[in-house]
């Protein structure tokens, strides 16, 4: 039977307790959900106004905060959104683009991708010659700070770098044509790869700095049946690009008694790959 002296935390401290592998009174909860999902639960909930990212990578981990607090979230995540001057908009009938140049419809319950801004990408000169999004941009982290000043006090802050390295680099390519430039070791493709490395890190950062508790970095690497890669070409190409992201953003906070400083790394079926 419970015990009726049972203390009962806040979500931020339920969330310390649990990092920190002491026990609090349950689990903590973090999940997400997409745009649609939100439309319908908005109007189970009654709540009409909920906060909605503008942000290429990120967007479902950093919004609808009203709704998922209110089914019991222990965490509240920010992210890195659309600069100003720089929005996400419609280009045609139901068609999007982002500040990546990056095309792409509703489909169902996701976003699908239709154009990939460095399609035809062979030489590291294409990289190179592609604006890639400056991660320090007028308003990127406008939305950050104002979420983190509201929930900070009560909820954990998760900052949101996912599609760290593997992700963000074929949302620029192409999936199909990113394995297999990849497999054949052509330059540009690690030329993309440090680009895209090189926003995460300062992104992370700023996260960092604005108030996260948590860091959260990922790409799905794997289907229901194992890796979309070797284990061996994943240590060949991405092991150390990550041991960087991870290194540099421990490093703002090292020794913080306040914060977390933890990165916490979110692969999807990755065995093998340590």
């Amino acid at each position: 039977m419970e015990s009726k002296n049972r203390q009962e935390f806040s979500p931020r401290q339920r969330v310390l307790k649990a990092i920190n592998h002491e026990e609090a009174d349950r689990v903590p909860l973090y999940f997400t959900i997409t745009p649609q999902v939100a439309e319908r639960l908005s109007r189970h909930l009654k709540i009409p106004k909920y906060t909605t990212a503008d942000s290429p990578l990120s967007q479902n981990r950093i919004s609808y905060h009203e709704l998922l607090v209110e089914l019991g979230n222990d965490v509240v995540g920010i992210g890195a959104c659309s600069p100003q001057g720089c929005p996400t908009h419609e280009v045609s009938s139901g068609v999007m683009t982002n500040e990546w140049g990056v095309k792409y419809k509703a489909v169902g319950f996701y976003n699908e991708m239709l154009e990939h801004p460095l399609a035809n990408a062979e030489k590291t000169a294409d990289v190179e010659n592609y604006a890639f999004p400056d991660p320090h941009a007028l308003g990127r982290f406008h939305l950050a700070s104002e979420v983190a000043e509201r929930y900070a006090k009560r909820y954990a802050i998760c900052g949101d770098v996912e599609c760290t390295i593997f992700e963000a680099s074929w949302y620029l390519t192409g999936f199909e044509k990113f394995l297999v430039d990849l497999t054949l070791e052509k330059e540009y493709v690690f030329a993309l790869m440090d680009k895209v490395m090189h926003y995460s890190i300062e992104v992370g950062k700023e996260l960092i700095r604005i108030g996260a508790d948590i860091v959260w970095l990922g790409d799905d690497m794997g289907t229901q049946q194992g890796m979309l890669l070797s284990p061996q070409m994943w240590r060949r190409h991405f092991k150390e690009r990550m041991r960087n992201v991870i290194t540099s953003l421990k490093n703002v906070n090292p020794q913080s008694e306040n914060r977390l400083s933890l990165v916490r790394i979110v692969f999807s079926n990755l065995p093998g790959a340590h």
